[in-house]
């Protein structure tokens, strides 16, 4: 696994992680205090698990499995990949 493949599984997991909490925070006030909580909290939860995990996943899944250029390539620049990812 390149090291773009490992930063972007790991903020994947980050933002999972981050996702979990106001979704836990959500479902607690819905369920156990019988309250509707506010909209945002709601909004927080899919944006952080739909855009930060699932777009963070793809993009590693879409490094991974494209083929790496060959050695004397000398369009391809990592370091540009690097400095923009």
């Amino acid at each position: 696994m390149t090291p773009g493949v490992r930063r972007y599984t790991g903020t994947g997991f980050v933002f999972r992680l981050a996702g979990l909490v106001p979704g836990g925070w959500d479902y607690h006030l819905r369920v156990r205090c019988g309250s509707l909580p506010a909209e945002a909290l709601h909004d927080a939860h899919v944006q952080l698990l739909h855009v930060g995990f699932m777009l963070m996943m793809v993009m590693a899944v879409a490094i991974w499995i494209f083929p790496r250029p060959v050695k004397d390539d000398h369009h391809c620049r990592p370091e540009v990949a690097e400095a923009t990812g």
